[in-house]
């Protein structure tokens, strides 16, 4: 595995389009190509201490061209906050889609819209009736489809409610052409939520997520609604083992997607109570029967329950691929080991991989991005050098073979948690975004680009990353 080593120190990041001088914290969330090659990527900036919601647009060279905040206004304000998720429709429109804290407490999910040159298009609060975030957009055929929570106040002496949120927006303008909140129990720490957002040919929407029980656990979720609006299904699935039907702590649909034929997939975590929890993956029916599912896993010596979880899910070339973590024993230590397989529409397993290195300190998949042409590329976090973690990308074959592996390190310190959340395949270049983190809580924002030939490191921004960049092999 090849590894890129940037030494992060103070001064490293500059706002310039904030005025800022000093170093910032910051992290990216999702990015998005315009037809040029320019990278749209969201998430925050650290600015005065407090967390701004932000895009940043750079150039196909890596050069920042504009930064634009989450507001009031969709132009100003510098509200608290995080911007999620990112899209780009096929008129170079940018959408981008989070939340900010509304005023007397409390958050609001907000879409808004640019031009490709930075211009404010329009603002949306798709839920007006209470606290609400928005976690998931796309678009298609002109309109804006996004999922994420909504809470509502109970009345005197009840507790609060919260549900999935799913609405449709005009892309024109923001307009609401309408909205739905799949109800749920009472108000958990937030876990009632969508969480990823897919459309498919025929303009149906699907969202997976989880939903919390009038019970007070969560369940896994995966839901399906008409171009209009009206539901076609809800699945809501409860985890087994020891712990019977208390079993639904930690389940959640974490991505989610249609195929060429209507059948919708999800990836996420089914708990398991006493054994753990499994890394899933689901195919559902258009009619939203569960027609399979998959898990990938290990058995643990001495007992030990198996804490594996999916994230990460990639429809194409024939296949469905998904990854994660899975848990392993050292010594008696629990560590996560990465995984990525691949499975055929009839639910064969035809291979499985993950990150090359020294599973020390943990690892796991993030996102998969399958290119179209047979490649699979594959990003998210591993140990390489038996201390931290480092940002982590490899391409693979349809056959599951390793064509390249990279690593690009941010800091050598056991306390670094480098992350790629998010990767984008274009045929000239991969786009990968996520965090560098120098240990101790602090961190920033990092874009790389990739040859997706060999994995050479094209760019990085902020530029000032590439300073003491030195290569290694390590084998």
């Amino acid at each position: 595995m090849n590894t890129f080593r940037w030494r992060v120190v103070a001064g490293l990041v500059a706002c310039a389009a904030a005025g800022c001088e000093s170093p910032q914290s910051g992290e990216v969330f999702d990015a998005a190509l315009l037809s040029d090659g320019r990278v749209a990527a969201v998430g925050y900036i650290g600015l005065d201490s407090l967390e701004r919601p932000a895009l940043t647009v750079l150039g196909a060279d890596g050069a920042e061209q504009w930064v634009r905040y989450l507001g009031s206004s969709g132009i100003g304000g510098l509200e608290v906050g995080t911007a999620n998720r990112v899209t780009v429709d096929d008129q170079d429109r940018i959408v981008v889609a989070g939340f900010v804290r509304a005023e007397g407490g409390g958050d609001a999910g907000v879409v808004a819209a640019y031009g490709e040159d930075g211009g404010f298009l329009w603002q949306a609060r798709p839920f007006e009736g209470g606290e609400s975030e928005i976690r998931g957009v796309t678009t298609r055929g002109g309109d804006v489809v996004v999922t994420g929570f909504a809470r509502v106040a109970g009345a005197s002496g009840e507790a609060d409610t919260q549900g999935v949120l799913t609405a449709k927006l005009r892309g024109s303008d923001g307009a609401l052409l309408w909205s739905d909140v799949l109800a749920a129990g009472p108000d958990r720490l937030h876990v009632t939520s969508g969480l990823a957002i897919d459309v498919s040919a025929s303009g149906d929407v699907g969202v997976t997520g989880c939903a919390t029980a009038a019970d007070g656990h969560s369940d896994w979720l995966a839901a399906s609604w008409s171009a209009a609006g009206s539901r076609n299904w809800v699945s809501r699935r409860r985890g087994g083992g020891d712990l019977g039907q208390d079993a639904g702590d930690l389940s959640v649909a974490v991505k989610g997607g249609f195929d060429v034929d209507g059948s919708f997939y999800a990836a996420g975590t089914l708990f398991e109570g006493l054994e753990g929890s499994n890394a899933e993956l689901a195919k559902y029916t258009p009619g939203g029967a569960i027609e399979w599912t998959r898990s990938t896993g290990v058995t643990l010596p001495d007992g030990l329950p198996s804490y594996d979880r999916a994230g990460a899910l990639a429809i194409g070339d024939g296949r469905v691929h998904y990854g994660g973590a899975v848990a392993t024993s050292v010594g008696g230590w629990l560590l996560d080991e990465s995984f990525v397989a691949a499975v055929s529409a009839a639910g064969d397993t035809a291979w499985t991989s993950g990150f090359p290195g020294v599973a020390l300190s943990g690892e796991e998949v993030f996102d998969i991005a399958a290119a179209g042409n047979g490649a699979v590329y594959v990003a998210g976090t591993a140990s390489i050098h038996g201390y931290g973690r480092d940002l982590a990308v490899m391409k693979l074959t349809e056959a599951g073979d390793v064509v390249w592996s990279e690593s690009l390190d941010g800091v050598a310190s056991i306390l670094d948690l480098d992350r790629i959340e998010r990767i984008v395949a274009r045929e000239d270049g991969l786009i990968a975004v996520g965090k560098i983190d120098w240990g101790f809580g602090a961190h920033v924002a990092a874009v790389v680009k990739l040859d997706p030939v060999d994995g050479a490191l094209l760019w990085a921004y902020p530029e000032t990353l590439q300073g003491n960049q030195k290569i290694h092999v390590v084998r």
